[in-house]
């Protein structure tokens, strides 16, 4: 099994938040519903808060903030361009929505299980970023 530090803990964490950031970016001019705009707009800006607590957490722990690569950018603007062709309705881009933020979920939870610290404040703010994503799924079925 692979064992992550701190640093990368965190790093992941915030780059989580930056793709979430991202993803909303593709999806709202999309957006036809005020519900759903208003949903989306309150995911973004918890997410904004969200990714300055770990950039400021890392940095108070002295770790180096590490964006998305260049490469995941562009393999996910590629694909989410790709996805924009094929919306139909607000219900499509609530279930990309809810595929993405699953991915991230999933990915997160497997990177604290990688971790190999015991700092409750940086496992605290992992928890929250789960706790919040899968509060984002509920918000975002009822638009499917």
């Amino acid at each position: 099994m692979t064992h992550i530090n701190e640093t990368e803990l965190l790093n992941y964490v915030r780059q989580n938040a930056e793709a979430a950031l991202n993803g909303i970016d593709m999806v709202e001019n999309s957006v036809k519903g005020t519900k759903l705009k208003t949903t989306i707009e309150a995911q973004r800006n918890e997410y904004t808060n969200l990714y300055a607590e770990a950039d400021a957490l890392l940095r108070r722990k002295n770790g180096t903030p590490e964006d998305m690569s260049t490469m995941s950018k562009v393999t996910a603007q590629v694909m989410g361009n790709m996805k924009k062709l094929t919306y139909q309705d607000d219900r499509d881009i609530a279930d990309t929505m809810i595929n993405g933020t699953v991915m991230g979920i999933n990915k997160l939870t497997k990177h604290m299980h990688e971790y190999n610290g015991s700092d409750q404040e940086i496992t605290s703010l992992a928890n929250k970023v789960i706790s919040f994503e899968e509060g984002c799924i509920e918000e975002l079925k009822p638009f499917l």
